[in-house]
């Protein structure tokens, strides 16, 4: 069975261990299973309460899927607040909104969750 698209939010491996072969083996198992054209999210919380663990190295699961054909965008704070729906269509306004985000979070201490999302070409 393929899918379209999966969300891994809050995998134990990918916020709690510091064990980038094993994080590496399990993305990769999402992505085997993903549609071309469909996208993998990885969201984990990187700021705020109860965040002081090792988390997935995007840098690193980005050389480990370098000339593969996946496209990468973030990590990102895609969200101001937590039920507040934005749609901005453009890169610089995303982009803004996650930097403002990141220092919302930083501010307050709270648990903000962060996005990473690889396409599968």
């Amino acid at each position: 069975m393929k899918y379209d698209l999966i969300l891994a939010r809050e995998v134990h491996c990918f916020s709690r261990i510091k064990d980038e072969m094993h994080q590496n083996d399990l993305v990769n198992t999402y992505l085997d299973i993903l549609n071309t054209g469909s996208a993998l999210i990885i969201a984990d919380s990187r700021m705020g309460i109860d965040t002081k663990f090792p988390s997935i190295s995007y840098k690193s699961l980005i050389e480990s899927l370098d000339n593969r054909g996946y496209k990468f965008a973030g990590p990102l704070f895609m969200f101001l607040y937590k039920h507040l729906k934005i749609s901005l269509s453009t890169k610089f306004y995303i982009m803004l909104q996650s930097k403002t985000s990141n220092i919302l979070a930083f501010i307050t201490g709270g648990r903000w969750i962060e996005f990473f999302i690889i396409h599968k070409d």
